[in-house]
Formats: structure tokens, C-alpha cells, sequence
């Protein structure tokens, strides 16, 4: 458990952005009721954040990179901080909070409700990705500040087209260690009806930047009513020690019962090599239902920590009054992430 407990933390930022955004006051309300180990996860805490901005919130894209926090919300704006630690790398806050607009291909803030409907976000070496849905594409921006302009990356054939529904798109996007991008898709390849859908569809692309790279179509297995919400890569180490030979990639999946008002989610890795299989399967990990608080967790982050992974799991509160804001820290065991741990596989 973190150590921010019945209490309301403020960290106010002194950072102003030139893009049209600006500092920011975070209000941290630890739950003090989770217990320390639920579905899977070690060493849990929740947060229920908030903020003066009105574009704080319905974030669906996460990455931490080191001390850096970044969040992308669906309406084209990053919340951007430096996360703050104990002594055993635990967040205990955030610093220098500010909010500033995600910029399109002209440099200037994405505007429209279709075109500022980010979903998912990649921090790369070089730069960033950043996956749209209703107006679907792929763009990327170079640099690690963000004030740069978009480069859009054409987006697989078909995409639009998939379950037949423009609100549907790209969910989860990670980046591979060789470059390669894994995109994968809310819908069913076909445009199945929604009690028929078997898969979901996903696409590989080798060298995402080249002009004449091309999206390799592939597919992953549908369990029960769960649909892809996030994704993230994290390099496992078996119970041995030794490191595995390729990354992992994780995934996160919500089902929202409308008729009992319940959210579940569940969180899986991937089996198999998506450079190579075109057809993967999964395991799951972990999974969240009541007691646990749950919301419309959208946005996956990892780090390595010494036993394991360290996993953020940020929830899209719709700007809706009946929703909140909500940080899942936790962390896997390195036992349990290893391929070949035993498991349930599909």
C-alpha cells in the first residue's frame, strides 16, 4: 500500500505551456478500504484523482518513462507530471502537473469532437504515437516535448469498416523492441454481430514510419463479452532469472453490464511472437471486479521493478458526474508473467 492514506494530497504546478495549456492543481484521494493484494496484483493502492482544469479527465492513453507521467485524454489533451517516490519506487504524487492540447498535422490543437478522439498512447525512443478512432488513423510526433506537429501514418485497409461502428477503432497500440507496431482493434474482423465475435482484429506493421511499410492483418481470441481497452510491453523474467527472448505484451479488457451497472475487467498477456503468428493467444493474469473498485479502466503503463512489473491502470470518467478518475498501482510477480507459467491459456 502506498503511503497517502485518508488524506487529500495538492501538488500544484509552477510550469505554463505556450501551446494553450497550463499548470495544474491534482487532488489525490488515497482509498483506504483495497486491500493490498486483489485479482492477481501485489502491493496495490487506488487513487481517486481530480483537478481545477475542465479537460482534466476521459483519459485513455498512459505512459511512464522513468519519473515522467504522461496521460491523453479523448478529447486531445495530455496531463503531463513528474511522478514523485518513496524510497522503494512506490508514486507517491505528482509534480510540476500541467495541461496542455494535443497538436495536429498543422501544429496547432486538434479541434472537432470525430478528430480529437484519441484512444491510445505510445512513448517511443523518438518521439510518441498516438491511435484516433471515429476519424481513424495513426499519427506520430517526434520528439519527447509536445509541441510538435503531427505526422499521419496511414491506417489499415478496412479499419473504418470494422463492426460497422465509426466510435469503434484502435484500442490498444503497443510498440515492439524492433520498431514494429501491434495494433489492435475493438471490433471483429468481418463485421460479425456482436454475439458472434470469435476474434479480434489486430495488424502488424514493420518499420511504422516508412513510407511503403504495409499493415499485416492478424487476429486474437475473444473470451466471454471482454473487449481490448489498452496495451503495454513489459520484458519478463522467468522464476530462473534469465530474461526472455522477446517482450510481452500485456492487455487489459473491460466488460460494462449495463443491466446490473458492473464493470469487470480483466488483464491478459499475449502468447506467441506477433511478428511472426498471425493468430495469438492469451493468458490470463488478473482481473478486477467487485469489492475491488472498478471503473472505465482505458489506459495501461508498466515498469520493471526487482520481483516483477509495476502496473498503472487509469480509468476514462467520460467527464460524467456518476464517474471518477481512478489510479490502479500494482504489481505482478515476475512468476506470474512468464510465458510459461502455468495458467489458463486460450
Amino acid at each position: 500500500m502506498l503511503l497517502l492514506v485518508g488524506v487529500v494530497v495538492w501538488i500544484v504546478s509552477l510550469t505554463w505551456s505556450p501551446a494553450g495549456g497550463g499548470p495544474v492543481e491534482i487532488a489525490i484521494d488515497p482509498l483506504a478500504d483495497v486491500a493490498s493484494r486483489f485479482g492477481g496484483l501485489d502491493d496495490l493502492s487506488v487513487w481517486v484523482l481530480d483537478a481545477d482544469h475542465p479537460q482534466f479527465g476521459g483519459f485513455s492513453g498512459l505512459a511512464v518513462a522513468g519519473d515522467r507521467w504522461l496521460a491523453l485524454s479523448d478529447r486531445g489533451w495530455f496531463w503531463e507530471a513528474t511522478l514523485g517516490r518513496d524510497a522503494g519506487g512506490r508514486p507517491t504524487g505528482f509534480v510540476g502537473s500541467r495541461m496542455v492540447p494535443l497538436l495536429d498535422v498543422d501544429g496547432m490543437p486538434v479541434e472537432g469532437i470525430s478528430r480529437r478522439d484519441a484512444e491510445e498512447l505510445v512513448v517511443a525512443p523518438d518521439g510518441f504515437w498516438v491511435a484516433f478512432e471515429q476519424d481513424h488513423r495513426l499519427a506520430f510526433h517526434s520528439g519527447a516535448d509536445l509541441d510538435g506537429p503531427a505526422v499521419v501514418v496511414p491506417a489499415p485497409d478496412g479499419l473504418a469498416g470494422i463492426g460497422g461502428d465509426s466510435n469503434k477503432g484502435i484500442e490498444a497500440l503497443v510498440q515492439l523492441g524492433d520498431g514494429s507496431l501491434l495494433a489492435i482493434h475493438e471490433g471483429t474482423p468481418g463485421g460479425a454481430a456482436r454475439d458472434q465475435e470469435a476474434t479480434w482484429q489486430a495488424w502488424l506493421r514493420s518499420e511504422p514510419r516508412s513510407a511503403g511499410a504495409r499493415w499485416r492483418p492478424g487476429s486474437i481470441p475473444r473470451q466471454g463479452p471482454f473487449r481490448p481497452t489498452a496495451a503495454t510491453v513489459v520484458a519478463p523474467i522467468d522464476e530462473s532469472g534469465a530474461a526472455e527472448t522477446r517482450e510481452a505484451v500485456l492487455m487489459l479488457q473491460r466488460h460494462y453490464d449495463r443491466e446490473r451497472d458492473e464493470t469487470r475487467v480483466r488483464l491478459v498477456r499475449l502468447l506467441g511472437d506477433p511478428r511472426v503468428d498471425v493468430a495469438l493467444g492469451e493468458r490470463e493474469l488478473a482481473r478486477f471486479e467487485a469489492p475491488f473498485p472498478v471503473d472505465n479502466f482505458e489506459a495501461l503503463a508498466s515498469e520493471p521493478t526487482a520481483d516483477g512489473v509495476r502496473l498503472f491502470i487509469l480509468s476514462d470518467d467520460n467527464f460524467s458526474d456518476a464517474q471518477r478518475t481512478l489510479l490502479v498501482v500494482g504489481e505482478l510477480r515476475r512468476s506470474s508473467l512468464s510465458e510459461a507459467s502455468a495458467g489458463r491459456a486460450r
